[in-house]
Formats: structure tokens, C-alpha cells, sequence
């Protein structure tokens, strides 16, 4: 079943909150999905203890760059989509999860810091295709977005990643 990361060597970028967000949806829609808390912080197994999870959620633990991927493939047989939650440093551990990714989301607010981090996010996927010899799918997209009012350095932001060719997903958290 598809794999999607969410990736960025930035912490506070918004990737626990996003992740939860995305599996709240497919649970909403019936779909079975494993969380995999691959922080050493462990946000997700703090956020399970705080509030009861749908049925069709479950929450593995991941410790170390010598299990992520078996890990992931454990989850993979059992779920309809497996959604991994990684730190916000470079670590081994991020590049095996970006290799096994079908989908890698890079979250960033609208800071140029953000956007530096997202950038170096990115430049991992693309090391991670020739290692892995295949397509990493991946997006980048903002949190923490104002509904009424797009910043400035956030149009501009993301006018520099079109401008790279790096996709932005046109949704915002």
C-alpha cells in the first residue's frame, strides 16, 4: 500500500500536525492506515495519548535507521496507506523512509528559513531516486497559512520553487 513521508530537516514545519491531519481524512473515508513515529521526540505517540484514535488508525514506533524499513514494510502489509512521521534533522533514517516513500510531502511556512530547509528536503528526494533507481513522487506545501491573506515572502517563496520546477501543492494547512 502507498507510502507517503513527510520530510523536512526543519523541526516545527508543521509535519506531526500534517500527518495526523492526512490520516484523520482517510480513517473519515474508511481506509485503514498505519502512522509511523519515526522521531525520536515521538509526537505521534504523545498526540495517541491525548486523544482516542479512530479504529482504523494504528500507531507503529519506529527507533533507529536499522528497522525504519522493515518497519514500514510491516505496516505496508497491513494498512491501506502508511503514513511516516520523521525528525527534523538528516539522518540515515530519513533517506532509507524517502527510499521506500511512494509520495514524500515537504511542509514549510513561509519563512525564507523554511524555504532554505524545504530546498535541501528536495535535494534528498532527488539523491534518494538514484539510490532507490526509481520516480520519488514529492510536494512541497505551506502551513500555518493565514486563510484571507497570502504573504509576500510566501508568494514569493513559492514563485522560486516554480521557477526551480519544484511542484507546490496548491492546498494549505
Amino acid at each position: 500500500m502507498p507510502v507517503i513521508s513527510f520530510v523536512s530537516s526543519k523541526g516545527g514545519v508543521g509535519k506531526t500536525t500534517s500527518a495526523v491531519v492526512l490520516a484523520g481524512e482517510f480513517a473519515a473515508a474508511g481506509r485503514k492506515v498505519v502512522l509511523i513515529d519515526a522521531d525520536p521526540n515521538r509526537p505521534l505517540e504523545a498526540w495517541a495519548r491525548l486523544k482516542s484514535t479512530p479504529d482504523t488508525v494504528r500507531l507503529m514506533i519506529d527507533d533507529s535507521a536499522e528497522t525504519i524499513i522493515d518497519t514500514i514494510e510491516e505496516a505496508r502489509a497491513n494498512a491501506d496507506f502508511v503514513i511516516v512521521d520523521l525528525e527534523g534533522t538528516a539522518t540515515d533514517r530519513i533517506g532509507f523512509a524517502i527510499a521506500r516513500s511512494d509520495l514524500v510531502l515537504i511542509p514549510l511556512q513561509s519563512s525564507v528559513l523554511d524555504a532554505s530547509e524545504a530546498a535541501k528536503s528536495v535535494k534528498l528526494v532527488h539523491q534518494m531516486r538514484k539510490v532507490a533507481n526509481r520516480d520519488i513522487p514529492y510536494r512541497v506545501f505551506f502551513t500555518r497559512v493565514p486563510p484571507a491573506i497570502r504573504e509576500r515572502t510566501a508568494r514569493d517563496i513559492d514563485r522560486q520553487f516554480s521557477d526551480a520546477a519544484i511542484p507546490v501543492l496548491p492546498a494549505t494547512l
